[in-house]
């Protein structure tokens, strides 16, 4: 009796141990999209699987939920089914087992994708899911203006800057002489689609200018994907340098006036003497 338990209890357990293999037996190794996905750009996705020594019946890829693709092996070909969606081009010649080709990426082509591989027989089913971003990078130059190139000390300084159309927006931040402006310097950025702008507003001093100058620029950034920079170059205007010079110009001009009325004294005082002398010997 004891034996047919034993027996009974061995063959539960090979029966759980091979359930166990054929369902954690194999697996999607690693589902990859492109990063940076670009607008405009073929995007190439991968799904990684390994089966062991199962085959594969089909794979199917969904976006957002949705099903887009379907890829069907046999001994002799292959065929596929597509199911069309905004923003979602298929190139068909190129995609396979284990890849998933989309042409011209926009906006649109963004979203969850998942793999999901089915096995031959016993159909069972593995899935992955990833999301891509796709990006619109600005097209354009990064504009940055300001009322004019010269300011002196005291004066307010109004600058802005804009950047063209993107998505997502970049974000944008201001730096002076290469270091970021303090927070209560640094402008509020407004975001009037299509384009994205940033004032900055501030009172400038002597110690915002290094030997009378000051690089003002603006920095238009998309982690890891996009980074301009404009700049502007601001000169100090010398207001009070240039009365001090005034004043002591005026001052020489002075002491030189006073020096040439002492000296024509001086010869007035001469010239009654030599007279007086003259005077004196003809008499």
């Amino acid at each position: 009796m004891s034996w047919t338990r034993t027996w009974t209890h061995v063959h539960l357990l090979s029966i759980f141990i091979g359930i166990l293999s054929v369902t954690y037996g194999w697996e999607i190794t690693d589902l990859k999209v492109p990063y940076p996905a670009i607008v405009g750009e073929t995007g190439f996705l991968y799904c990684n699987f390994d089966l062991e020594s199962r085959q594969v019946h089909r794979v199917q890829w969904y976006k957002d939920t949705k099903k887009i693709f379907a890829y069907i092996p046999n001994l002799r070909s292959h065929r596929h089914e597509v199911w069309n969606m905004e923003g979602v081009d298929i190139d068909v010649s190129r995609s396979s087992l284990k890849t998933l080709v989309l042409l011209d990426l926009t906006v649109y082509s963004g979203g969850e994708f998942r793999c999901e591989v089915i096995a031959a027989a016993d159909y069972l089913t593995k899935s992955k899911t990833k999301l891509m971003d796709v990006y619109a990078l600005p097209e354009g130059r990064l504009e940055l203006k300001v009322e004019r190139d010269e300011y002196a000390e005291g004066e307010l300084l109004v600058a802005n800057c804009t950047a063209p159309e993107a998505t997502p927006q970049p974000r944008l931040t201001w730096s002076i002489n290469g270091e970021k402006a303090l927070a209560e310097h640094n402008g509020i950025q407004a975001p009037e689609w299509p384009s994205v702008s940033t004032l900055l507003q501030m009172e400038l001093h002597k110690k915002h200018f290094q030997r009378g100058i000051m690089k003002l620029s603006c920095h238009a950034t998309i982690p890891d994907i996009y980074d301009l920079v404009a700049d502007r170059t601001i000169s100090l205007k010398y207001v009070e340098k240039v009365a001090k010079m005034k004043r002591v110009v005026n001052r020489e001009i002075d002491v030189q006036g006073k020096d040439k009325a002492v000296v024509w004294a001086i010869g007035v005082i001469f010239m009654i003497g030599v007279i007086v002398m003259v005077w004196f010997n003809f008499k």
